[in-house]
């Protein structure tokens, strides 16, 4: 099931939690192993050169060398209630989420948990986010994660398709709809 749609202030929000509101933000969270970060960390790199752009990480651990960040990351230690992952998720443009491939059975908690922020998810194209389709967006390599960051930037009606697409499926697949299957279920039985 997936956590309900909650609607932030996106102005609001990036000045409770000191973030630039002329900057577009990229929104990562969680204990992935670092190596994950990688073609997240490159891309933004690219990036910077052409937009004004800050990656914001959220983690509960202290993996990261801090004296050897980039100037475009924002590292924030902190474990986060939902409640305050989803501010983050309103201060963001793009939530990415970083995943490895894998040959097991599969989903990500994560994008779950998060659609409902109605922020534009990017994930690469793994196991883990095979039952979502229009709702996020996937990509293969890094010059597609690129091109997928940029047209979310630039193209509204491609960023509202898939904001759409994400509460349409949070809508149908809220726990409340989830709960009332499973009871349905139990009393067919």
């Amino acid at each position: 099931p997936c956590h309900p749609v909650v609607r932030g202030n996106k102005a609001l929000v990036r000045k409770k939690l000191s973030i630039s509101k002329e900057k577009i933000i990229l929104f990562s969270f969680g204990r992935q192993p670092l190596k994950e970060y990688k073609d997240y960390l490159k891309v933004v790199e690219e990036l910077k050169g052409e937009y004004e752009i800050k990656y914001v990480i959220l983690r509960s651990d202290h993996k990261w060398n801090q004296k050897e960040l980039p100037k475009f990351l924002d590292l924030r230690m902190e474990a986060a209630p939902t409640e305050k992952i989803y501010e983050y998720l309103h201060v963001a443009d793009v939530h990415l989420i970083p995943k490895s491939p894998t040959d097991s059975v599969v989903v990500s908690s994560t994008a779950f948990q998060c659609l409902g922020a109605l922020t534009p998810i990017v994930v690469p194209n793994t196991k883990h986010f095979e039952l979502l389709e229009k709702e996020i967006v996937k990509y293969n390599n890094r010059k597609e994660l690129k091109e997928a960051i940029i047209k979310l930037i630039l193209d509204e009606d491609f960023r509202k398709d898939v904001l759409n697409s994400a509460e349409k499926y949070v809508n149908n697949n809220s726990s409340e709809k989830v709960a009332e299957l499973f009871i349905k279920l139990f009393r067919d039985i």
